[in-house]
């Protein structure tokens, strides 16, 4: 038995094939500067929600760009960023570190004056509202961008 063939010709493969090509470099490159702008409106949240004692805490809170602009990381490598924005001892709110429930002495880095039976710091969250506020026009402007294609 002879199996019947079938020849398709396709004109024009080569400019359509070059037309998806164009946009998808378009759109990359309208999400990069979507991603970017998104950013730097959370950096300006976290800046102005930040606790301020000498602006340590605000001036370190920065940007950091990977995956060729389509993603960025918004925050800050100081070491007590974290207890700020989670809280400490019996006040700590993240999910997964419970708060020591029992006080604790130190003395504070910058008066020396020894604080005694500290029970913990209550939080204060600079960089996850900032987050918040930016997440819906994120979502929909993405969801534009992405609707013509």
């Amino acid at each position: 038995m002879v199996k019947p063939r079938l020849n398709v010709q396709m004109k024009g493969l080569d400019k359509t094939i070059e037309r998806f090509e164009i946009l998808a470099k378009k759109k990359k490159k309208e999400t990069a500067e979507l991603v970017n702008q998104k950013a730097i409106d959370i950096q300006r949240g976290a800046k102005k929600r930040a606790p301020v004692d000498d602006g340590a805490l605000r001036a370190s809170i920065v940007i950091e760009k990977f995956q060729n602009g389509m993603a960025a990381r918004v925050g800050s490598r100081l070491p007590y960023a974290a207890y700020q924005e989670w809280g400490t001892g019996i006040y700590a709110q993240h999910p997964d570190i419970p708060g020591r429930k029992t006080p604790w002495s130190f003395k504070h880095p910058k008066t020396g004056e020894w604080w005694i039976n500290f029970r913990g710091a209550k939080p204060q969250p600079f960089l996850f509202p900032a987050f918040e506020a930016e997440r819906e026009d994120f979502l929909k402007r993405i969801e534009e961008l992405y609707k013509t294609l």
